[in-house]
């Protein structure tokens, strides 16, 4: 069978690639274009009947999920199967817990096919409870406690559900349904519950037994309902299969080499079905589930990738709106080592995403772009993306799994040849069951095969746009209707019209699903005003928020005259205005910037946002905001103004003008500095690691070149953020701070360290460490350093070298030398009289230190651990580069101290110029040539 279907594929491309050339060369003697597109179609039918699995097809007999989990528990009980923060669960120990919670439902007259509504904060019992669902042959509904209750009522009116499983959330399930339900409630206190609704389950979960229910599951049942929006304005429930899930389960594990041991991310909310995925995919293969702290809320960039090196992730499930974040703060190559997978889906995956995080992580993290449907069983396509991708502009959804096919239909039922763009439907045994208590809307989707003759022979109509490519990948295109896709979950853009239109000041309204000025992909509704007195934004979503859930919320809203309309009546989407042509009206008791900081603030909010102008009072969730546009705000402040401000930080504080008063005080909630600070972080040599003032590093990029990484160590990282006693006590603690700082990069040598001027002693300091530790140190540059053995020794020859240098350079080095004097004696009388002043008068008014004066604290204490500092003698090479105004300084002290080679550059112009142009392009290709002989 397979290799006449191999056969009959290859004659068929052959057939229909030589048809086309024919064609092209007779034309048009010989073949009409109606005759010639009939061929094409007859072939392409060809090949898909003999391509296409059909129901009749026997599938080998696989275990499925709930058999996978068994098998697991006995295998490694004593595994980690649930990780959150210090908490973990044991394979045993969830055996346990599941298991008792299944003969819990089943003792209190709950059997198979019961429907169980969960409402739970805690990802890690919600894990339990869904394992003890469907142990007990119940189907499993989650529900968001953060839902309108609106909403949430409506879901369990229409389930009308038999069980619910809740913990401090039961006030608001009470009320919503019309029968006796059980309820357990895992706060213990179940006297309490019992209602007119509600028959509380009263024994406690651990009087029940631990062994596995004796009941047999039957796979072909639902065993969950997740709900999706709905065009008709209310959600719908998709009723799924252990058949179908077991079988995509199966496939990933199989497919990515997936085993014991992996530690695998959780970051899907509960109630979308890739929740599933994130749970199946670990458990049934002896990995660990991994669960970000506070379920996500507290993640920034920078602490998510942190998050996923230090917990050593080796597969990440995410949409692309997470990843974005996470290619935001991928500067460091030299992290995320344990991961290798990287699965994407529910999005358009962004070309310049990939090709950023590539540039980063040269090495293998394999990146998986993932297509599907809730209605298919989550994902039914799947490409490896690779470099290549970069030339075609976008990411195909590749090819369909094993297990799964598809096809693309024109208008007319017709197949689409190869480039031609029409809707997608996928073939499949394992589809869902279509939508509760819908048959109408079920019936509409799952469609007859219009190739078979058997009416059991069904069809998912996606509803996308996609068409085959050449390769034979497929490309997707878009949706055909009015349904979007925010942050991967669907979206009925006629559900949030519906709910717009009854305000009582919207006359008419149409939302839509495009970009802003920023390129970013946003709800925007265009309404017409029932009254003359037009509505507020903020009334608008606060009236929204109470009927929708947040990512349903547009963030930008344009009042219109009335709707365009084309010839044939229907919305002429294409005249609608764009958010970028659209300055918005600013409400009544709108507040600008009142200062520079705010100012600044406001312009980096109006970016994100993509909305202007916006008052420094106005919060930043009630503007459109997000928590992953919250990651992405505080990522540009913190480029912008150098200071890391916490997530939680804007949730406390989420106002323009708020931030601006945290951002001008010293704060805990603030890392002003980081001590590694990475200036270049792409590149595939080994870093290079400058000590002292990282501007200076960034002088010398341009002559370095793209590959190599720069790093800088900023002596303020390690400036405590409290007004304690601020001082470093010698050269050598901090050149320990400092290693531990350069090997989260770069553990094992060769190193690359170079330093300027007094940062030379730490640097120096450094390499003398990392010697004695038995690394290499394969260069240390030292930028007109001075290790300055004695005082004496530098006064000694102070003099001589001033005269030679005027000889040399002329009057001009006198000038140049008095202002220097000058400005070091102004720097003086700032640090000896006005600091102190100042910081008394700050004592008096603030009761606390000035920032002025523990700053100038700080770096008085890193001159005074400077002076102190005696070097020891330094076992390997230096290289010197003197300014030529330093020509005449003696090496002596180095010559004294290194036992190995010294290597000098001499670059023409003065000590103060050696990192400005043209002498800082000169300093710049004598490094480089230096690090590539080194290398």
């Amino acid at each position: 069978m397979i290799l006449m279907t191999t056969f009959l594929m290859t004659f068929n491309f052959f057939l229909k690639r030589l048809f086309l050339n024919l064609t092209e060369i007779f034309k048009p003697n010989l073949f009409c274009n109606g005759f010639r597109s009939k061929f094409i179609l007859l072939l392409c039918i060809l090949e898909i009947l003999w391509t296409m699995p059909t129901p009749e097809e026997i599938v080998k007999k696989k275990r499925e999920i709930l058999e996978l989990l068994d098998q697991t528990c006995q295998k490694c009980p004593e595994e980690i199967a649930i990780q959150r923060n210090d908490k973990t669960i044991t394979y045993a120990l969830l055996d346990t817990l599941a298991n008792q919670l299944a003969n819990c439902l089943i003792a209190n007259q709950l059997p198979k096919g019961s429907i169980i509504a969960v409402m739970l904060d805690d990802r890690i019992n919600i894990i339990i409870a869904l394992i003890g669902i469907l142990r007990a042959g119940c189907v499993f509904v989650p529900l968001d406690p953060e839902f309108p209750e609106k909403r949430l009522r409506h879901i369990v009116k229409e389930l009308s559900p038999d069980g619910f499983i809740t913990q401090t959330h039961r006030r608001i399930v009470a009320n919503m349904t019309d029968k006796k339900t059980r309820l357990l409630n895992l706060e213990g206190n179940q006297s309490a519950d019992k209602t007119e609704q509600f028959i509380p389950i009263i024994e406690p979960l651990n009087s029940f037994s631990a062994e596995k229910p004796s009941i047999s599951i039957d796979n072909e049942a639902m065993c969950y309902i997740y709900h999706t929006s709905g065009s008709t304005g209310t959600p719908k429930g998709i009723v799924g299969r252990l058949k179908s899930i077991s079988h995509f389960i199966r496939w990933e594990i199989e497919t990515f080499n997936v085993s014991q041991g992996w530690r695998i991310s959780q970051f899907t909310m509960p109630t979308f079905d890739a929740f599933l995925r994130d749970v199946f995919v670990a458990l049934c293969a002896g990995g660990t589930i991994c669960i970000p702290p506070e379920n996500n809320k507290l993640l920034d960039s920078q602490t998510l990738l942190d998050w996923i090196d230090k917990q050593q992730i080796n597969l990440i499930h995410c949409v692309p709106a997470l990843f974005k974040i996470m290619v935001a703060g991928a500067l460091d190559s030299q992290k995320l080592k344990s991961l290798q997978y990287i699965l994407m889906a529910g999005e358009v995956l962004p070309v310049s995403d990939v090709k950023t995080w590539m540039e980063t992580y040269e090495r293998k993290i394999q990146l998986v772009n993932l297509y599907g449907a809730s209605e298919t069983t989550m994902v039914k396509f799947y490409h490896l993306v690779q470099k290549s991708d970069m030339e075609r502009g976008f990411i195909p959804i590749g090819q369909p799994m094993k297990g799964a096919k598809a096809i693309i239909l024109d208008d007319n039922q017709e197949v689409c040849p190869q480039g031609i763009i029409g809707e997608l439907y996928i073939r499949t045994p394992y589809l869902t069951l279509g939508y509760y208590n819908k048959p109408e809307l079920t019936q509409a989707v799952f469609v007859p095969n219009p190739f078979s003759q058997k009416p059991d022979d069904l069809i998912y109509k996606t509803g996308d746009l996609a068409r085959v490519l050449s390769d034979g990948h497929f490309q997707f295109i878009g949706r055909k209707d009015n349904q979007v896709k925010i942050r991967g979950i669907r979206v009925e853009l006629g559900e949030i019209e519906k709910v717009l239109i009854h305000h009582r000041l919207v006359k008419n309204a149409v939302v839509l699903f495009r970009e802003d000025n920023t390129g970013v992909q946003r709800l925007v509704a265009y309404i017409v005003p029932a009254l003359k007195q037009e509505p507020k934004t903020s009334e608008l979503q606060r009236f929204l928020k109470e009927k929708l859930p947040e990512y349903m919320v547009p963030s930008i809203f344009i009042t219109l005259e009335a709707i365009p309309l084309t010839s044939h009546g229907k919305i002429n989407k294409q005249t609608l205005p764009k958010p970028a042509q659209i300055r918005q009206q600013p409400e009544k008791n709108f507040i600008a910037p009142r200062n520079a900081l705010e100012f600044q603030l406001t312009k980096i909010w109006e970016k994100v946002l993509g909305i202007s102008p916006i008052g420094v009072d106005e919060n930043f969730f009630d503007r459109g905001g997000h928590s992953l546009l919250a990651i992405t705000l505080l990522t540009k402040i913190e480029k912008h103004f150098r200071k890391r401000l916490a997530l939680i930080t804007l949730f406390q504080l989420p106002t323009i003008a708020e931030q601006a008063s945290l951002l001008s005080e010293s704060n805990q909630n603030i890392i002003a500095w980081q001590a590694l600070e990475a200036i270049q972080p792409q590149g595939t040599y080994p870093p290079l690691f400058m000590m002292g003032s990282t501007h200076l590093a960034r002088a010398l990029l341009p002559w370095l070149g793209t590959n190599q990484p720069v790093f800088g160590l900023n002596v303020f990282g390690f400036y405590p953020q409290d007004n304690k006693q601020h001082s470093i006590p010698d050269i050598q603690t901090l050149a320990k701070q400092c290693i531990e700082e350069i090997q989260t990069v770069q553990p094992e040598g060769p190193y690359y360290l170079a330093g300027y001027c007094g940062d030379a002693k730490a640097a120096f300091e450094i390499a003398q460490l990392l010697h004695a530790n038995g690394q290499e140190v394969a260069v240390l540059a030292l930028f007109d350093g001075f290790l300055g053995l004695t005082k004496q020794g530098q006064q000694g020859y102070s003099l001589h070298q001033h005269w030679l240098n005027l000889l040399e350079f002329g009057p001009i080095y006198l000038f140049d030398k008095i202002r220097q004097k000058w400005q070091y004696y102004l720097q003086e009388i700032q640090e000896q009289w006005l600091s102190p002043l100042g910081n008394k008068l700050n004592l008096w008014i603030h009761k606390t230190p000035s920032t002025q004066f523990r700053y100038t604290s700080f770096i008085n204490a890193y001159n005074q651990a400077r002076a102190h500092y005696v070097p020891q003698t330094y076992h390997g090479n230096i290289t010197l580069f003197f300014a030529s105004e330093w020509r005449v300084k003696e090496v002596s002290a180095f010559t004294q101290l290194a036992t190995g080679q010294i290597e000098i550059y001499e670059i023409q112009g003065y000590h103060d110029n050696l990192f400005v142009t043209p002498q800082v392009e000169m300093l710049g290709k004598q490094l480089r040539a230096c690090l590539e002989k080194n290398r």
